[in-house]
């Protein structure tokens, strides 16, 4: 706060408004303040138009991802969202940290019971993780799969941190964390890559009416999806992972 990066006292401002697209700056403010304000504006679009696009830029951290999707879905509305976070991850095979552990969360309504909503991030495991062992003084499981800068494996957190922070799936996290940056922050008009900071985040939302997508309506949709509900939950258990 004292250095400006974030204030406190910043309003969302829409700066663009189409029947199917929602543009807004969060002039550095709180995040969830901010993006919280905008799905609110953005939810009655999209349930007025069938599916609208959401972008925000200069943001802050929007905190529990999850939270965004979920609004959507308490509406009836499906939702897919993710922003932009400070860098910490480097594209694959290389050292230079330029992409953030951008989250990605989606919802998507049920009629009689809780959405399906998954709110997950493009590392293994939490960074808080690697936090903690710093300040407990303790080392991390090799399973993690952190490198120095050399991308040699370690389980010192402070190197570890210090180093190549591992993606998901290797190459395929992040080549998910470079379209989460162009999503969140090339199309917001946003900082991007390794320009995103405090105050500088950029937000997208995609929130769609699945009775007006599904090509057969809502009955159709709520069906399917109890369907897969019902198929995933049958599915058989490996032995000692129940």
């Amino acid at each position: 706060f004292d250095k400006g990066m974030c204030d406190p006292t910043s309003q969302m401002e829409v700066i663009r408004e189409l029947p199917a697209l929602l543009q807004g700056d969060g002039h550095s403010g709180l995040g969830q303040l901010v993006a919280t304000r905008f799905m609110q504006r953005l939810i009655p679009k999209a349930a007025e138009a069938g599916l609208c696009v959401g972008t925000l830029r200069n943001s802050n951290d929007w905190g529990c991802g999850g939270w965004y999707p979920h609004l959507a879905a308490q509406a009836g509305l499906a939702c897919v969202a993710t922003t932009t976070s400070v860098p910490n991850l480097a594209p694959y095979g290389s050292r230079t940290k330029m992409f953030g552990n951008n989250p990605i969360a989606f919802a998507f309504p049920r009629r009689d019971n809780p959405p399906i909503l998954l709110d997950m991030a493009l590392t293994p495991v939490a960074l808080g993780k690697v936090l903690r062992a710093q300040a407990e003084g303790t080392t991390l499981p090799p399973e993690w799969g952190f490198k120095d800068r050399d991308g040699n494996p370690t389980v010192d957190p402070h190197v570890a941190m210090a180093g190549i922070v591992p993606a998901i799936g290797g190459y395929k996290g992040t080549g998910l964390a470079m379209i989460t940056n162009i999503l969140a922050g090339v199309i917001t008009g946003s900082a991007h890559t390794g320009a995103v900071d405090v105050g500088k985040r950029g937000q997208f939302f995609l929130v769609m009416d699945p009775g007006v997508v599904h090509p057969d309506g809502a009955d159709a949709y709520h069906e399917a999806i109890e369907d897969l509900v019902s198929q995933v939950r049958a599915a058989e258990v490996l032995p000692g992972e129940a």
